[in-house]
């Protein structure tokens, strides 16, 4: 039978060390004594782990907020940070940009223009450096046939992809951004297109102005490349339609 002096306040202050020598002591003989006392008491031992429990885990969940806040507000605050520095370069970037830096960029090159005689092997050898990515390579090859043959028959051919090569890969850039034309890069390819634009082959003087035309655009000269437009629009020929639709950009770009 269930001594009624041990109440459950009374176990709960014994399980929890709590009572005094003498008033443990009684307690402890009391429940050895009443078999429902012991089996109370274990119940509320259960009970006071398990509380327990759930507060260390608790406490260590508040320790993993408390160290992880901080740095999760730290990465947003630099997140935020590299978010406004990014959107200020791009502004800086258009901002800095020439006004005809995008209709003069030259994507690529098809090299349509056909050779024979002179040096053809190593014509072709270039071009195939050129469109696999030895770029410099390429027009290294090129330049120095100019050098060794500079009245071959294929020389227009010849100066007509080097002026390609050196146009087409004149853009510079950091990272994608403040993108600008490499201007000596830009005259010697001009400088090629120049002798390519005097050839008696319609195809490749057509082509040398219509890359004559994006090179004075790239050096921010829109009425000599509108010159080079009006010639390459003379010949009738391939770029006849992408020049005036170029023509008519440059002539809003300046209004």
């Amino acid at each position: 039978m269930t001594d009624k002096a041990i109440d459950r306040d009374k176990l709960i202050a014994f399980a929890r060390g709590k009572l005094s020598r003498e008033e443990s002591e009684h307690v402890l003989a009391a429940i050895e004594a009443d078999e429902a006392l012991s089996r109370e008491l274990e119940e509320i031992l259960q009970l006071i782990r398990a509380t327990e429990e759930l507060e260390d885990e608790k406490k260590n969940a508040d320790g993993r907020l408390t160290i992880g806040e901080p740095i999760l507000k730290y990465i947003l605050r630099i997140a935020a940070v590299l978010v406004v520095l990014l959107g200020a370069s791009v502004l800086a970037s258009e901002l800095t940009k020439g006004r005809y830096h995008d209709l003069a960029r030259v994507d690529r090159v098809d090299f349509g223009v056909r050779w024979r005689g002179d040096a053809e092997e190593q014509i072709e050898w270039a071009r195939r450096e050129f469109v696999g990515g030895d770029r410099d390579a390429a027009i290294r090859e090129l330049e120095r046939i100019v050098q060794l043959r500079p009245a071959g028959e294929s020389m227009s051919v010849v100066h007509l992809m080097a002026g390609q090569m050196l146009l087409t890969t004149a853009e510079e850039s950091v990272c994608g951004l403040f993108p600008r034309y490499d201007r000596q890069r830009v005259t010697r390819g001009m400088d090629h297109l120049a002798f390519a634009a005097q050839s008696t082959n319609n195809r490749v003087a057509e082509e040398a102005h219509w890359f004559r035309l994006k090179g004075f655009l790239m050096l921010d000269k829109p009425e000599e490349a509108k010159k080079e437009g009006e010639e390459v629009m003379r010949r009738h020929g391939e770029y006849e339609n992408q020049t005036v639709i170029l023509l008519d950009e440059i002539h809003n770009q300046r209004l």
